[in-house]
């Protein structure tokens, strides 16, 4: 099971009720990166000035909208920070939301980014006769403990207790071992970043709903909060007498806090349930030197 990036961007809208002025689908497909005219199902409630979310592009709608069929609108690309992208035929699009689909997807990437993933890389590395320095797998970036292959089973794997970090990037083992045996290096890392066209890293348990959940409570969060600060800095709230407008940025941010304190109980949940989620055991290691890991 994947995900994609575009599910999760609506599931985030849902939350936020966050569809725009207008909400219509494209009735064809955008296959360029520099065509300026849309073709919609609907241009009702769309007129010039409106910022256009389509699926993680944002364009703005010059003059020029057409009042019948076809519905065309001319627009300007890539705009608010968005990259122009294509488009497929029924692609999604919002007129003014208060988030742009670019931005949702950069809070559920940060949001991701919070997780890690245990990696185990039993393939990469081999001994090698004289050699007690070996480099971190590349798909490794924290280092939790190191096994070797057992001396009698092949693909069978022990806990090696005198090993230690040299560096950020390599770590070494004390002993002698033959070179027909592997080292398995246990690790976390962090999942791979969603594109706007793209799915959830497929490794991350996407059939936990827990684990889905804390992504887009997570980002929601990070979200209301990131917009409900500077609403609530703004100098337009000091001085005012209307107590309920004052009081508007304060249960804003409660909101804030309310999804983030969601977020991270499904996150302790998705923990318990998805071994891939969990810290790796790291055993006791060689007692008289001292360690420093990769953080």
């Amino acid at each position: 099971m994947t995900t994609s990036a575009a599910n999760l961007v609506e599931r985030v809208r849902d939350l936020l009720d966050d569809y725009g002025d207008a909400y219509t689908v494209l009735a064809a497909a955008v296959t360029t990166t520099n065509e300026t005219v849309f073709t919609l199902d609907s241009a009702d409630g769309i007129t010039e000035g409106d910022w256009l979310s389509v699926e993680c592009e944002t364009c703005r709608v010059l003059d020029g909208v057409a009042t019948g069929v076809p519905y065309t609108v001319n627009v300007r690309r890539a705009q608010r920070g968005s990259t122009a992208s294509t488009h497929t035929l029924g692609a999604v699009v919002i007129s003014n939301p208060r988030y742009p689909g670019n931005r949702i997807l950069t809070f559920l990437n940060g949001a991701l980014a919070k997780l890690g993933k245990v990696v185990k890389d039993a393939a990469t590395l081999t001994v090698v006769d004289s050699q007690y320095v070996y480099e971190v797998p590349s798909a490794i970036d924290t280092v939790y403990r190191i096994e070797i292959e057992s001396s009698s089973e092949v693909g069978e794997f022990f806990v090696m207790r005198k090993w230690e970090m040299v560096d950020a990037t390599h770590f070494r083992i004390f002993g002698s071992y033959p070179d027909t045996r592997n080292i398995c290096v246990v690790g976390r890392s962090k999942f791979t970043a969603m594109t706007p066209a793209g799915n959830l890293d497929s490794s991350f348990p996407d059939d936990n709903e827990n684990a889905l959940n804390y992504v887009i409570y997570e980002a929601v969060g990070q979200m209301l909060m990131a917009r409900q600060a500077k609403i609530a800095g703004r100098d337009s709230f000091e001085g005012m007498t209307d107590a309920f407008a004052q009081s508007q940025p304060d249960q804003s941010m409660q909101t804030a806090r309310y999804y983030l304190a969601e977020a991270r109980k499904f996150r302790r949940l998705a923990m318990a349930d998805c071994p891939i989620l969990q810290i790796p055991q790291s055993p006791t290691q060689h007692p008289t030197r001292s360690y420093s890991f990769q953080v």
